[in-house]
């Protein structure tokens, strides 16, 4: 059953067949530099059912170029996910650059 919150994405492929899919809404939180980056501590964003931490990844790389090209893990519930895992709704991920100190 759909549920009001649920966003819902319609496309037509090429061979004319209609596909739906649902998003999720994530909370992304920034730490060290990509806060620095990104100019603030957290963001949300909605990702389609199914969507493995890699997927997740690039479109957080999207968001700028300098996010881009720096090295960073995504924590996923306060944990460190293995390749290929899920993101589910509500999930709350963390960017976590390198940090270096004494």
């Amino acid at each position: 059953m759909l549920e009001t919150s649920e966003t819902v994405f319609q496309d037509t492929l090429p061979n004319g067949l209609n596909i739906r899919f649902f998003t999720m809404d994530i909370t992304v939180k920034c730490f060290a530099a990509a806060r620095d980056v990104l100019a603030r501590d957290e963001f949300h964003m909605d990702i389609p059912e199914g969507t493995t931490i890699e997927v997740v990844e690039r479109e957080i790389r999207k968001l700028s170029p300098q996010l881009a090209e720096m090295p960073f893990m995504l924590a996923l519930n306060m944990a460190y996910p293995a390749e290929g895992t899920l993101v589910k709704e509500g999930d709350e991920l963390a960017i976590i650059p390198p940090v270096s100190g004494g």
